[in-house]
């Protein structure tokens, strides 16, 4: 899946120094490294940050901090980016910051944004321990495991491998033997020192001031490089994964912390702004799991097909180093020139901070292009999973669900997966990259879906890594709701509920009819079979026997006034917010099929509905319900169309109290309002109800011979998304 374009441009590229495993950054978050890097690219960049329309940020491993959920959004407005700026959280595993660059140029290429904001960001040192299957309670005698987070997420459960071995498989199908392996990684550090040692890093690398033991320390340099090292010291080290293999302690990327910043414009922007480099096109593929690491190489060849280049036109070509073996093989494939290869070192010296190992290599390439006066430059990198991605620049004159989900589902292992995270927009926001990858070239035909399992949220245990103090209490941290508070604005997601019903002076009694009309409207629709045509059934085994799983389970149609009234408030005295009138906390997947004109035409497909627009927009986290609003006016004024012409509107029900507040706002006609009932009812798995709600369009417009729907949610953090599809 590849594409070439035009009118894109790099106008700032900046990262923090990568500290090392338990090193300078084990005690500062992710959001604070993605905050310091954002700011310095800005800065570089003489973007204010009033200026960015949207902002996209990599990102593997949420989970490593309490909060870790909202760390794109929070590091936005940390870099003072206003709160109407909508943010994506974006996961293509190794990939990520390189996708993050490819999100912010299909901002521009579709009309979102004139500037975007593109990051990266890991810190691996906060990896916390998971304590699974204990929230339903324990049986005796239960020997209670801490799982290790880090280590765990190294594995891919499809192909049943370590990262390492397939590296190691990879090494073997090449040829490959310990003394090359050996070699590469020690010119990885030596290229390392002698670039450090001229200064080459300084452009892209923002110092970081930190207080350590109550004294400023400022950091400068990446920490995980070893300088030192010699070839006896790496012929010295064990293999890991395998007797007699290749993949060693010192030929295998870092286990690091950091981050990077990209500011990408369009060409328009850039007439008050100064170029530092030209997106020229991206690619990005699918490979055997099992070989994850030869995924650079269709995705390198993809891209020279699609921009119309060979390699003989591209002067440097940066591959992460997640394993020298896995580099090396892909050098072999490619036939590289080995002197354009890594020229400053990669990941074996610099560490591998897995979402922000692209926005690392974007950064040093546009810099590296501009210093040594050469043309063009390709980043890529291999993704666990298997798949492969691929970016090429060019100098001016001035979890794994995503892709396992794909792969058993009978998708060939070359279509490419991408993950994505706008919280509780995150299923809206998939069917927006599949209309974006159909729009820029990149897919004829596109799969966008939303999964969460919420029932299987482990609690975590954090700061035990590195030691812990004698005497100390180990916490076992529930996930699930501490990421209910957007430490930003200090507000659980029912407070920022609360904080509506007060400005829009809705009573308990209207919020609870609310909920009641909610689970009517399901039963009603269930009755007339109305979910048949978007519901597959599904079997699964319950205590030895097969059991056919055909309706939603959350519902509670037998839910009464004096139920609901009797209910006490969660959250606020005096407040209205309930467990009747709130979302349900849930498990499920949706999935949507989007395909180009051409693709309906050659395929003979028939279509459900046209997508006509989406928007995405920020708001005060405070008040985040409110979200809908602006999005839902965004994609009418965007589309030319107005509300009174939309047929079936539905807003996500995140809380009863909410959904009236946007409706009141909007001057909606109830009748037209989730129609079949909505979250309230059916409950709310975070990342699969945009999926539920735009399936349910599709399905609800023409079984009642409508023309036009419109899909929204409100969102965690302060954001909210809409789409407007109609009927064909």
């Amino acid at each position: 899946m590849s594409t070439a374009c035009k009118g894109i441009f790099i106008v700032g590229a900046k990262r923090t120094p990568f500290g090392t495993f338990g090193g300078v950054f084990k005690n500062t978050s992710a959001t604070e490294l993605q905050t310091l890097a954002n700011v310095a690219a800005l800065k570089e960049a003489g973007v204010a940050p009033a200026l960015v329309d949207t902002v996209n940020v990599g990102q593997v491993m949420s989970a490593t901090q309490t909060d870790g959920i909202y760390t794109p959004r929070h590091a936005a407005l940390k870099a003072g980016i206003p709160i109407e700026k909508p943010v994506l959280g974006v996961n293509r595993l190794c990939g990520s910051g390189f996708q993050s660059v490819v999100n912010s140029a299909q901002d521009i290429l579709t009309g979102a944004a004139k500037i975007s904001l593109a990051g990266g960001v890991e810190n691996m040192s906060q990896a916390p321990f998971a304590v699974r299957n204990v929230r339903f309670g324990t049986m005796l005698g239960t020997n209670i495991a801490f799982e290790d987070t880090l280590w765990a997420g190294l594995s891919d459960s499809y192909c049943g491998l370590p990262m390492g071995m397939t590296a190691e498989k990879l090494g073997a199908q090449f040829g490959i033997t310990r003394d090359e392996v050996d070699a590469y990684a020690l010119s990885s550090q030596q290229k390392w020192k002698k670039a450090h040692d001229a200064g080459i890093f300084k452009a892209e690398i923002e110092p970081v001031t930190l207080k350590i033991k109550r004294k400023d320390v400022t950091v400068d340099t990446d920490e995980h490089p070893r300088p030192q090292t010699t070839i006896d010291s790496l012929k010295k080290l064990p293999p890991v994964f395998k007797k007699e293999g290749l993949v060693t302690a010192g030929s295998a990327s870092g286990i690091c912390d950091g981050a990077g910043s990209i500011v990408v414009a369009s060409e328009e922007a850039c007439k008050s702004l100064k170029p530092m480099a030209r997106l020229v096109g991206w690619a990005y593929v699918g490979v055997d799991p099992s070989i994850m690491g030869v995924g650079p190489v269709p995705a390198i060849e993809a891209l020279l097909k699609a921009t119309k280049l060979t390699l003989n036109d591209v002067d440097l070509i940066e591959i992460n180093e997640a394993f020298c073996a896995q580099t090396l093989a892909c050098a072999k494939a490619l036939k590289l020139d080995m002197s354009k290869l890594n020229v400053n070192g990669g990941a074996t010296a610099l560490g591998h901070p897995l979402g922000a190992s692209g926005s690392r290599i974007t950064a040093h390439l546009v810099h590296e292009l501009k210093r040594r006066g050469l043309k063009r430059g390709i980043g890529s990198a291999c993704i666990g999973g298997g798949q492969g991605i691929a970016i090429m620049v060019c100098a001016t004159d001035g979890g794994l669900v995503a892709r396992h989900s794909a792969l058993k589902a009978g998708i060939p292992q070359e279509t490419p997966a991408l993950g994505v995270n706008r919280l509780c927009g995150s299923g809206f926001q998939a069917i927006v990259n599949s209309a974006q990858d159909i729009l820029t070239g990149t897919a004829q035909i596109s799969l966008a879906g939303g999964a969460e399992s919420m029932s299987s949220m482990p609690f975590l245990v954090r700061n035990t890594r590195f030691g812990v103090p004698l005497g100390a209490n180990v916490d076992f941290e529930d996930s699930l709701f501490k990421s209910t508070l957007d430490t930003h604005c200090n507000f659980t997601m029912p407070q920022t509920a609360e904080n509506l019903a007060e400005k829009y002076e809705l009573k308990r009694g209207e919020v609870d009819e609310f909920a009641l009309e909610s689970q009517r409207k399901w039963k009603a629709a269930f009755d007339a079979g109305a979910f048949t045509s978007e519901l597959t059934p599904i079997s699964i085994t319950v205590k030895k026997q097969s059991v056919t799983v055909s309706r939603d389970e959350h519902p509670r149609p037998d839910t009464t006034p004096e139920a609901l009234a009797a209910l006490p408030v969660l959250f606020r005295k005096g407040g209205v917010v309930t467990a009747g009138n709130s979302s349900g906390i849930n498990d499920g997947a949706g999935c949507v099929l989007l395909a180009s004109e051409e693709a309906v035409r050659q395929h003979s497909l028939t279509p459900l509905a046209r997508l006509l627009g989406w928007s995405f927009v920020g708001v005060d986290p405070s008040v985040m319900g409110i979200g809908p609003v602006p999005a839902i006016r965004n994609v009418l004024r965007e589309t030319g169309v107005k509300l009174e012409d939309v047929d079936l509107v539905e807003i996500n029900e995140a809380f009863a109290a909410q959904t009236l507040a946007c409706a009141k706002e909007l001057g909606l006609d109830r009748s037209r309002l989730n129609v079949s009932g909505g979250a309230i009812a059916m409950g709310h798995p975070v990342g699969a109800s945009g999926a539920r709600i735009m399936a349910h369009l599709a399905h609800e417009l023409r079984r009642r011979g409508l023309k036009r729907g419109i899909g929204s949610a409100c969102i965690g953090g302060g954001q909210g998304i809409a789409l407007l599809i109609e009927t064909v």
